[in-house]
């Protein structure tokens, strides 16, 4: 199947390689959100790009920024989330973050397919830049509530949030 379009075999193959890339050394240096904002704004010029594109070159120039967006957003929420939990209760909190994640699926489905029927499929890639940029200001403003903080607390929250 992804032989049959040499775009589809790329952005695998890039996929693979940007999860090599760093992602994992970011995170342990500066903490989860800075590994996070990148890929937020992959994902805002993903979304960006899907809702003009008009041929192949430029679909797979959204792939290519969707997986980098996916690749780094999705594990790194993931490890904040399993890493605030207490030891024992890493199962719950990553039994959590999946049906947070399932539960926005099924929500984003009814509302987006709500935007379909008025503005057609790029008024939803559109549309749904309006929710990375929710969840960038958030994470932006956290970021610098944390690091107002105290220099000894400022420490103790190193990875967290």
């Amino acid at each position: 199947m992804w032989t049959e379009h040499p775009l589809g075999c790329s952005s695998v193959l890039l996929r693979l390689l940007q999860s090599l890339c760093g992602r994992s050394r970011v995170m342990r240096s500066t903490g989860p959100s800075w590994a996070i904002v990148p890929g937020v704004i992959a994902g805002i010029a993903a979304l960006a790009v899907l809702s003009t594109a008009d041929n192949w070159a430029w679909f797979g120039a959204a792939a290519v920024l969707y997986g980098l967006s996916f690749g780094s957003v999705q594990p790194s929420i993931m490890a904040w989330t399993v890493g605030r939990a207490l030891p024992d209760r890493s199962g719950a909190a990553n039994s959590a973050f999946f049906i947070g994640m399932d539960g926005g699926i099924a929500l984003g489905s009814v509302l987006l397919g709500g935007v379909v029927q008025l503005f057609g499929y790029a008024g939803i890639f559109r549309y749904s830049i309006v929710f990375l940029l929710l969840m960038l200001v958030v994470l932006v403003a956290g970021m610098i509530s944390r690091d107002k903080k105290p220099s000894a607390e400022r420490w103790r929250q190193a990875l967290y949030f």
